[in-house]
């Protein structure tokens, strides 16, 4: 036996989202409508007695009720359609953001050796990486010859783990140091568009950096 897997198409789904948005501001433009014809039709020049007079003030208030209450009503349902697309928005772009892999071109690799080669000192680097992350091996192979060109040695080869700590993007760290070459390893590698941070380090890299590649 066959199963076929019935998915609505997008643009299906967008317009009964459509749909439904334009129902609801209808119902408030209705209200807006029925208002006003209540408040114009039962506006009288004069009166039969004074039941007339006051039925007829009645309608003209709850119509004057119903212009408010479908303004007010147009207004939630687009204050309501305008929080939820930008939303939705938001998500699309850290979905996005999430899948679209961390890289650097060549002239930001050569740009960052620059940067890193006038560093005065250059410990011993580790790299590592969580096999979570999904474009920790590419840019850890890039990180790898930034740090070689740098004149920092590099060791080999690159280390590899699975969900290591609960930090996310990219963590330098040294163990035993004043914290200042970390610091400016991280600060240069924001400059190129990564999110890095500064650690601690690690006791097992003491007076050695390591860089540890995190998921995103």
């Amino acid at each position: 036996m066959i199963f076929a897997s019935i998915q609505t198409p997008h643009w299906l789904f967008e317009s009964s989202k459509l749909f439904w948005i334009v129902v609801l501001v209808s119902v408030g433009a209705l209200a807006v409508l029925v208002g006003v014809a209540m408040e114009v039709f039962w506006e009288k020049h004069w009166y039969k007695n004074l039941t007339d007079f006051r039925r007829s003030e009645s309608i003209r208030q709850w119509g004057g009720r119903l212009v408010v209450l479908g303004l007010v009503w147009e207004v939630v349902v687009g204050a309501g359609v305008a929080v939820k697309d930008e939303l939705e928005n938001r998500a699309t772009i850290r979905m996005v953001a999430e899948k679209t892999p961390r890289a650097l071109t060549l002239a930001n690799q050569r740009g960052l050796a620059s940067s890193l080669s006038l560093l005065s000192k250059k410990p011993k680097v580790h790299i590592l990486l969580n096999e979570e992350a999904f474009d920790a091996e590419n840019l850890g192979n890039q990180l790898f010859n930034v740090f070689s060109w740098a004149g920092f040695p590099v060791s080999s080869p690159i280390m590899r783990g699975v969900a290591i700590g609960p930090q996310r993007g990219i963590i330098v760290g040294q163990y035993g140091s004043d914290g200042q070459i970390p610091k400016s390893i991280a600060a240069a590698l924001k400059n190129c568009g990564l999110d890095a941070t500064n650690d601690a380090g690690e006791a097992s890299f003491s007076n050695e950096l390591f860089i540890l590649i995190q998921k995103k």
